[in-house]
């Protein structure tokens, strides 16, 4: 897989013009909270979307204009819209929805940059996901395995940051490739080294056995046969043996060989 490594990246904050075509109205060199790191309410009926305060800091414009800007279309578009991560290009790589947006405080640093902080109802990503995201596009992933170190409850960040950036290739048919239960300690780790297995370098190939099964329906990098050679599989057998058999079940259930060593 050929990774374009992009040197910076920025924050857009727009309201959501469905259908018409997604812009910003500002732009900002960086975000505190998009993972839900400052909840204020959390929703009542279970879902990942929380009442949360977030920071965003050095706006593109002045405090005059971006205020302008922000009561116009918070009217227009019913106080919905979208932070997006945007590329050195301006291109958009990622959008997190985000509604009844109000503005809490505006301040200067001391570079007399404006800085806003803002409240409202976010669909949060996973744990890890910004912070690995900003990574790849900045620094880039560079060689295999760079997720075995992870905190458990960093692993769902790093596979949807792959999902998202769309870290897979075109659809290759008889690939044979091969893991290791050696460096997998947890479920999810299973789908980081399945991702780079299939993918190369920082791939995605599932986060789940839902997912899993999307995958081999085409699209991710995989077409016709597929056969998995797996390591060592005794250890995770041990370790995790109903998430196993899922994964033996996903298998079966869509034709793909596993040969268990």
């Amino acid at each position: 897989m050929l990774w374009i490594v992009l040197k910076t990246m920025k924050i857009g904050f727009g309201f959501d013009k469905y259908p018409e075509e997604y812009d910003w109205i500002a732009t900002f060199d960086e975000i505190n909270g998009i993972e839900g790191e400052n909840i204020i309410q959390y929703s009542q009926d279970g879902n990942p979307i929380n009442l949360c305060e977030l920071t965003l800091y050095k706006c593109n414009l002045e405090e005059k204009e971006f205020v302008e800007k922000f009561n116009k279309e918070s009217e227009l578009y019913d106080r919905s819209g979208y932070l997006y991560v945007l590329s050195s290009e301006d291109k958009i790589v990622t959008s997190d929805f985000i509604s009844d947006i109000k503005i809490e405080k505006l301040f200067k640093d001391n570079f007399n940059s404006l800085n806003v902080v803002m409240r409202g109802w976010l669909l949060e990503s996973s744990k890890g996901s910004y912070e690995i995201t900003k990574r790849r596009l900045t620094s880039g992933i560079k060689k295999y395995g760079e997720w075995k170190d992870l905190p458990t409850e960093k692993v769902q960040g790093w596979l949807e940051s792959a999902l998202r950036l769309g870290t897979y290739g075109e659809d290759v048919s008889n690939k044979f490739v091969t893991i290791n239960s050696n460096n997998i300690d947890s479920e999810d780790k299973f789908y980081c080294a399945l991702g780079e297995a299939v993918n190369g370098i920082g791939g995605y190939f599932g986060r789940g056995l839902g997912a899993l099964d999307d995958c081999f329906n085409g699209g991710f990098g995989i077409k016709g046969n597929f056969t998995l050679e797996w390591l060592n599989h005794e250890i995770y057998k041990q370790k995790f043996h109903e998430h196993f058999k899922g994964i033996l079940e996903v298998f079966s259930d869509n034709n793909k060989n596993i040969i268990l060593k």
